[in-house]
């Protein structure tokens, strides 16, 4: 517990014990061809394996658990249909990111992949976030709301009251200072070879601390085990660290699971992302 294990994720998993992780978060291969293993296959092989690593993962989830999977748009289907002969799907979250300065004179830039969320049931632990507030709503609702930010009922436009009941609103009203809920599409820049999360080494397809934080917040509560069968350089494992959960991770290469551990014993109890 609380560390990251060097092997085959699969043969690990074989041996795990049963309904025990609240949260899978992992950034699988996506058989895009980067230099590790199991990212340069045939298809048929690829999804294969893919098979093989999310049979032996589905089962360490707690009936109650979660598993929140990164994908591109090549195998994005794949992976729903996969995934859906074992779990119920929850949802798919878009990560939206900056693009680089390149020519791309030949197809639209890619500046997105995806998130899948499945539960291993219908009862599974959600909790609300939110993103940043709107400035167009502050300026829109600022003469209406009251000293905490809350906009009354009564100040509703006729579609809004519509759309909410008066004892439903009331109990969590709209508040210009606190944001939205999370939506389904999430911006957040990607690692950069400078940034202090890539100060051991930037893995590949290193995914930003800021936007694993969010999977954690919502799928997990302080305590809960999380798990990242290709855990990398550790991304997934620091975020859970930070934010008070218990983890486990599996890395096949030596040299990312160094990165790994020296980025965990970096974190203080004091860190909060």
């Amino acid at each position: 517990m609380n560390d990251i294990i060097i092997g085959d994720c699969i043969d690990i998993l074989k041996r795990a014990k049963r309904e025990y992780i609240d949260l899978v978060l992992t950034d699988s291969p996506y058989n895009a061809g980067y230099d590790f293993d199991n990212d340069s296959m045939s298809r048929d092989e690829f999804l294969s394996f893919t098979r093989r690593w999310i049979s032996e993962v589905v089962p360490t989830l707690k009936k109650t658990g979660v598993l929140c999977c990164f994908i591109n748009e090549d195998y994005l289907f794949d992976f729903h249909a996969i995934l859906k002969e074992r779990l119920i799907f929850q949802r798919l979250v878009t990560w939206h990111f900056e693009p680089y300065p390149r020519c791309v004179d030949d197809t639209i830039d890619n500046r997105a992949e995806y998130i899948l969320v499945f539960s291993r049931s219908d009862t599974f632990t959600f909790n609300v976030i939110r993103e940043e507030p709107s400035s167009t709503t502050y300026d829109r609702w600022i003469e209406y709301v009251d000293e905490q930010g809350n906009i009354p009922y009564d100040s509703l436009t006729p579609s809004l009251k519509k759309r909410y009941k008066r004892e439903n609103y009331e109990r969590n009203p709209i508040n210009i200072y606190r944001g939205s809920p999370q939506g389904n599409v999430i911006f957040c820049r990607r690692v950069k070879d400078n940034d202090e999360e890539a100060k051991y080494g930037r893995h590949p397809t290193q995914k930003p601390e800021p936007l694993l934080d969010k999977f954690v917040k919502m799928y997990t509560n302080v305590g809960d085990i999380v798990l990242d069968p290709f855990a990398g350089s550790g991304s997934t494992l620091v975020v859970a660290k930070k934010d008070r959960r218990r983890f486990v991770g599996v890395e096949a290469s030596q040299e990312y699971a160094a990165v790994a551990k020296k980025r965990l014993a970096d974190v203080n109890l004091t860190d909060r992302l």
